[in-house]
């Protein structure tokens, strides 16, 4: 990890130079684009973001749609704005790249390691695969996160940017919220053993300032993530009598979110999504987890601030994974559990700069625990097995449909059928077809017709309850009623025709099965 001595420095810390940061920011848009846009089918989560901004007549309606989302306004409003230019949601893509491209720049730019290393974090299973091809929010965090470590080198005098990158960060998700707190303590520990004894006043209400910009984004963010009452989403409950026992195991398995963080390598396959290479050996992933949380605070320790926003962070990161999220095998998505790798990064990235502004070879020093050929070794092999991930990820994508919803919505087009009348069953999975048909669908688990799932009052519908529906529509409208399922019918639907069946997906429940329920009793399938 030695750097160039040609290389010019900001505040002593070492710089890349700007043509391998152009480079390698060129190569990471130009092969996220390529994948995104000519190979990735959108998933529900992508285009129910979509679905509600362009469903929404003003910014008042968007809020009263989002309330059932779980999530901050942030990442709809951008989408807001961009439904008022165009409905393809090739746009939201298009957008997402930019956003991605830009985290990765402030990473090459700024961030105080190899070349070698940050060309395998761009390539990396979570800023190119999950936050960079999976069109979500979570990639508003990512730049905010670079953003407030990039400045990291000049905090004196852009303390209050740094606040509002992490009042944003906060508006990102949960998992924003709690990082963005942690790193609210950073900037009062920086502030107490640096600042204060140079412009005490003065640097005193720009803190206080940051403080009430990081806690109002922070207090904006939860009021916006409790669901109503009436939320269709419920936290899981423990099961009566849980033993000591069991508790016990609920943690070990929680606690292996780490490793597959940290090593996010997929089983191969077509369903290799969230999937991780240890998964079925459990006592390997705790081990694994426990030595790569001892490794972070080997390399974190000579700058105990970032030590305790590291700790801090990944404490709660897990905690909520533990008593919200458990139940949801295995341990939540990696979307979530992502952050964990991320808050990782960054503390690395501002204990090296911390100490880089005090020495000319920062990364030497701050690994002096561990020889230097073992702790750059190390720290480069955890960033190329990110990279590896990325690699199988990419290929899988490439291989097979991210979900077959695309294909259903083609084939609808080729087949003239998307004027027909369409019931969609379970109406989550359904909703991606209606977001590449930019038509509305009758969900059946809600009972309305609608674009977008809102996550209230939904209830199970049985076949027959279906099919029933399917005949009063027909009769109603006077014409044939298309069903979109994620499941096959069973006997009972002998008076329907089977269309089709869709079951290239890499999301399990994104396979579809198409039935024609006819108007009048001979009519046949033209």
């Amino acid at each position: 990890m030695e750097t160039n001595s040609s290389m010019k420095t900001v505040s002593g810390l070492p710089n890349v130079s700007l043509s391998f940061t152009y480079f390698l920011v060129f190569v990471f848009s130009l092969s996220l684009g390529y994948v995104t846009l000519l190979h990735h089918e959108m998933w529900r989560d992508e285009l129910q973001a979509w679905l509600i901004a362009i469903g929404s007549t003003s910014v008042g309606d968007l809020f009263q749609n989002i309330q059932y989302e779980r999530h901050p306004a942030l990442w709809y409003l951008n989408l807001y704005l961009l439904s008022r230019l165009s409905e393809m949601p090739m746009v939201m893509q298009v957008f997402h790249i930019l956003l991605a491209t830009a985290g990765i720049y402030l990473f090459t730019r700024f961030a105080p390691f190899t070349n070698l290393q940050k060309f395998c974090f761009a390539f990396g299973y979570f800023p190119f695969y999950e936050y960079g091809v999976i069109s979500r929010g979570y990639v508003i965090g990512l730049v905010c996160l670079f953003a407030f470590c990039a400045l990291q080198s000049r905090a004196q005098k852009y303390s209050l940017v740094q606040a509002c990158a992490l009042a944003l960060l906060a508006n990102t998700s949960v998992y924003g919220a709690m990082i963005a707190f942690a790193f609210g303590i950073y900037l009062v520990v920086d502030w107490l053993t640096v600042v204060r004894a140079k412009q005490g006043s003065e640097k005193s209400r720009t803190l206080l300032l940051s403080l009430f910009i990081v806690g109002l984004g922070a207090a904006t963010s939860i009021v916006q993530i409790i669901p109503p009452p009436d939320s269709s989403f419920q936290i899981p409950q423990r099961a009566a009598g849980s033993t000591t026992s069991n508790t016990a195991t609920e943690v070990g398995e929680t606690l292996t979110a780490v490793e597959r963080s940290y090593l996010p390598i997929p089983r191969q396959g077509l369903h290799f999504w969230n999937t991780n290479f240890s998964e079925d050996r459990p006592r390997v992933q705790r081990l694994l987890s426990i030595g790569l949380l001892g490794f972070a605070a080997w390399l974190l320790v000579r700058t105990p601030v970032t030590l305790v926003v590291y700790a801090v962070a990944t404490v709660e990161l897990l905690a909520f994974t533990h008593v919200i999220q458990y139940g949801i095998p295995p341990n939540g998505g990696l979307r979530h559990i992502g952050y964990l790798f991320l808050v990782f990064v960054c503390c690395l990235w501002i204990s090296l700069s911390r100490i880089g502004s005090r020495d000319p070879t920062p990364l030497r020093t701050a690994l002096f625990p561990l020889p230097k050929a073992m702790s750059v070794g190390l720290v480069t092999a955890l960033f190329a097995a990110q990279a590896f991930a990325g690699i199988l990820a990419i290929r899988a994508d490439l291989e097979y449909p991210f979900s077959a919803s695309k294909d259903v919505a083609q084939f609808l087009k080729e087949h003239h059928m998307t004027d027909m009348f369409m019931i969609g069953s379970k109406d989550f999975a359904a909703s991606s077809v209606a977001g590449y048909l930019n038509r509305a669908l009758f969900y059946a688990e809600e009972d309305r017709v609608g674009t977008f799932v809102i996550w209230k009052g939904r209830r199970s519908v049985r076949s027959r309850e279906l099919i029933r529906k399917a005949e009063d529509f027909a009769a109603r409208e006077h014409q044939d009623v298309l069903l979109i399922l994620n499941y096959e019918l069973g006997p009972e639907a002998d008076d329907l025709v089977k269309i089709r069946s869709f079951d290239q997906s890499i999301v399990t429940d994104e396979r579809y099965v198409l039935y024609r329920k006819s108007y009048g009793v001979e009519a046949a399938i033209r």
